[in-house]
């Protein structure tokens, strides 16, 4: 068995994260999450450690990019009922994404995965972002009671979202 990764952040991070998500209500907030992650002990039986060195801002760019999501609903049944808007989807650009990684890697960092915030809901992935999500990396979400929560959600049939052990208390120590 695969024991998941914990996630890692620092208290200025989780402020940082909060502040930048939640200051767009009632809309969904969004940024990229950069970082690294450590060497996975499989023989020692130890999680791989995720830790989240920086949030890069990100605008919810969810009108203008709205029909290219909309095309992937494979059936009728996943599509939503209600109207979807910035209220309750979220996109971050193609360009925000690739100014992200030229940056991060420059820095011997990665995009290592999203933030968003859910401003009227749990911090648990919808059934939207388990459709809409292409790859396993990281999905911290902010619900209602500014609560965060880590998920990775598996690139399979059943997008099974798989809940991480987050670790926000960590202090910074400078130099």
């Amino acid at each position: 068995m695969q024991i998941p990764p914990t996630v890692e952040l620092t208290i200025q991070i989780r402020e940082i994260l909060l502040k930048k998500l939640l200051c767009v209500e009632p809309e969904e907030g969004c940024a990229l999450l950069l970082g690294n992650k450590a060497i996975n002990c499989e023989k020692l039986n130890l999680p791989e450690v995720i830790k989240i060195e920086l949030i890069w801002p990100c605008s919810n760019e969810w009108e203008q990019m709205s029909s290219v999501f909309e095309q992937n609903y494979k059936r009728d049944e996943d599509r939503p009922t209600e109207k979807t808007s910035k209220k309750n989807r979220f996109a971050i650009s193609p360009i925000d994404q690739i100014k992200a990684q030229k940056w991060a890697r420059k820095r011997n960092l990665s995009v290592i995965g999203t933030a968003h915030s859910h401003p009227n809901g749990l911090a648990i992935p919808s059934t939207t972002d388990k459709i809409y999500n292409l790859n396993e990396d990281l999905m911290l979400i902010v619900g209602i009671k500014n609560e965060i929560r880590a998920w990775q959600i598996q690139n399979d049939s059943q997008k099974k979202p798989v809940e991480l052990k987050l670790l926000s208390n960590i202090k910074t120590s400078y130099v």
